[in-house]
């Protein structure tokens, strides 16, 4: 695939085409998790729906890569190429099946114009304020934001903006826009997923819940969850999850599920999490299902490395006591903000402590892909060795201090071998 791709334009990435995450409360839109979310046209929904995912940078960067250039935007992927520290995700997501489909369709300009994996968000309604998060992302952060301000570090007003949200009572444009036009494009997708904010606080999420129960799709339905919700919607939530999986609605049905850590280290991280109710609440969903996989979104940043190797040997539990394919976990490296960012902490505790985790998982058949995602982030943070500026911890300590002030937290007590 990696050969295709070069073939074409050594910035060339399906997901440009076939991927799509749209932020449905404020009106941005990106085909790629590592990249910036931009504006959606609110006039050129109006016009036709579909200007949700065809926005006109998406196009001008379509056109960019097909001319052979690489996207300043996205180089997450060239950190990982250049540095030659394993697969991109340029090429994973381009090796995708629901990229390959319209490979062909790409190339000869007869693609249908809507994405083939679509993930959307309808509001940034959160009972988080996760660290590495935002007040965009998480109304929990913009009612901090609101109330006290920026995070005021060395260099940089740190959540000093937020994307103006439409209030849920209001009308909005662009969800108006998605429920016209995901009618025309469901049978078409491959992938579908929800995500937030928290989504099962929304009312959207449910709409969905109960329109697929309903029917029968041929598409894989993700939804995304901090896992701590009231415990009513919790409840009502693997109602629906028991409902679909035994009206065998969709293809498969999975439970993305936010958590890289442990312990008071992820109730610190997640701000809002209450790890024991996070725990029996995944383990809930597991015996209330058979088929309902569970996949963890697994941020790796400076403060999830130290009890990294305790949840690892959780996911070890999960597999074995419901099986290998219905646990998993996606490893990525936090790449925003830059002081959370482990590879700019390159230190004989965190080389050592990733190591570790390595080993652990080296002879662990059921654990290959989290094996290959940290091999990953270790060789990026190994290349990237020497590049530790002081203005990154200076960063950090300032950061963490006015959280803790803000929040009652303590880091001091919990990351005792942080050395910022």
């Amino acid at each position: 695939m990696k050969d295709f791709l070069d073939s074409v334009g050594p910035g060339f990435c399906l997901a440009k085409w076939t991927q799509a995450t749209i932020h449905l409360g404020v009106g941005l839109t990106h085909s790629c998790h590592h990249t910036k979310a931009h504006h959606i046209d609110v006039e050129a929904i109006k016009k036709d729906p579909s200007a949700l995912h065809n926005t006109e940078q998406k196009q001008n960067d379509r056109a960019a890569m097909l001319d052979g250039h690489r996207l300043p935007d996205c180089n997450y992927c060239w950190r990982v190429e250049d540095a030659n520290a394993g697969v991109s995700d340029r090429v994973v997501k381009s090796s995708a099946p629901w990229s390959t489909v319209d490979k062909d369709h790409i190339l000869n300009n007869t693609w249908q114009r809507y994405p083939r994996s679509l993930e959307v968000s309808f509001s940034n309604v959160c009972n988080f304020a996760c660290a590495y998060c935002g007040p965009t992302y998480s109304s929990q952060w913009a009612e901090e934001i609101n109330t006290h301000g920026a995070y005021q570090l060395p260099g940089k007003a740190y959540n000093n903006l937020a994307v103006s949200q439409i209030p849920n009572k209001e009308d909005n444009p662009y969800i108006d826009a998605f429920w016209k036009w995901f009618p025309d494009i469901v049978d078409g997708l491959h992938e579908f997923r929800i995500t937030g904010g928290e989504p099962l606080l929304s009312k959207h999420t449910f709409k969905i819940l109960e329109t697929v129960s309903q029917g029968k799709y041929n598409l894989d339905l993700g939804i995304n969850t901090n896992g701590c919700p009231p415990d009513k919607v919790w409840q009502r939530f693997i109602d629906h999850c028991t409902q679909i999986e035994s009206n065998s609605s969709v293809k498969n049905l999975t439970v993305y599920a936010s958590a890289e850590t442990v312990g008071e280290d992820a109730e610190y991280i997640r701000d809002g999490m209450i790890w024991d109710k996070f725990v029996a609440n995944i383990e809930q969903l597991l015996e209330s299902t058979e088929t309902v996989n569970v996949s963890f979104m697994s941020t790796v940043s400076v403060l999830s490395v130290f009890r990294m190797k305790e949840f690892l040997e959780l996911l070890v539990h999960w597999k074995h006591k419901y099986g290998d394919h219905r646990v998993r976990a996606d490893l990525a490296q936090l790449k925003h903000p830059t002081f959370l960012d482990v590879s700019n902490f390159i230190t004989p505790t965190a080389i050592n402590l990733l190591l570790s985790n390595i080993n652990y998982l080296e002879d662990k058949p059921n654990m290959k892909r989290e094996h290959r995602r940290l091999v990953t982030i270790k060789n990026v943070m190994v290349n990237n060795a020497g590049n530790t500026q002081q203005k990154h911890k200076d960063q950090l300590r300032i950061f963490l201090e006015t959280y803790d002030k803000r929040r009652s937290k303590d880091h001091t007590a919990i990351f005792t071998n942080l050395d910022i």
